[in-house]
């Protein structure tokens, strides 16, 4: 390809007019024909503008500036030029230069979209009832966990005094013995369904 002819990508509908002035969405929107000017051979761009080109701020653009981003006496970055440091310098992964817009992350305002479409998505999983308040499950789970609890400690009470009866024995002395058993029987069940959960 040739690095002073390199043709600026459409996208999502935006479009490239004469004299690089770009309109439309897409992440080449904001290069204008004010920063971009006929250099030797090349495109130059303005910091935001060959920022937006490659999908970082212009603070980015200045901190590549200060690690050898080569710049023109104007102060713009030939585009040609830019591109290919970034290639070899930053990016360095070995994308061919031809792929470099195609390779820069989501806009903006495609993150926002998404995440607006996904929240979308989320109420209406939850009035159709496929998605639940999950404090409302934890609220039911830490509940049936506890009356769980709370039936086996009275069982202990129970169990103390038929056993008691039949045996001839202290009721006391029995439920001695086994209240600790079941808290600790208890104990482990809840570490297991933790265990579990994680």
């Amino acid at each position: 390809m040739d690095n002073n002819h390199l043709a600026m990508p459409e996208t999502q509908g935006s479009k490239v007019e004469a004299g690089g002035a770009t309109r439309g969405r897409g992440r080449t929107a904001s290069v204008n024909a004010a920063a971009t000017v006929a250099g030797s051979g090349g495109t130059r761009l303005t910091k935001k503008g060959f920022g937006q080109v490659i999908g970082v701020s212009p603070g980015r653009v200045t901190q590549m500036i200060a690690q050898g981003l080569p710049v023109e006496a104007d102060g713009k970055i030939d585009l040609a030029r830019g591109r290919d440091w970034y290639v070899q310098n930053i990016d360095g992964r070995g994308k061919p230069p031809g792929d470099l817009f195609q390779a820069a992350g989501p806009t903006a305002k495609e993150e926002r979209d998404f995440h607006d479409a996904r929240l979308r998505k989320m109420k209406a999983d939850q009035l159709a009832g496929d998605l639940v308040d999950r404090r409302a499950v934890e609220r039911a789970i830490f509940g049936r966990a506890r009356a769980e609890r709370d039936a086996w400690l009275a069982f202990v009470d129970d169990a103390a005094l038929a056993i008691a009866i039949e045996m001839k024995l202290d009721e006391t002395a029995i439920a001695a013995i086994l209240k600790p058993l079941v808290k600790d029987q208890l104990k482990t069940l809840a570490e297991r369904r933790h265990a579990d959960d994680t």
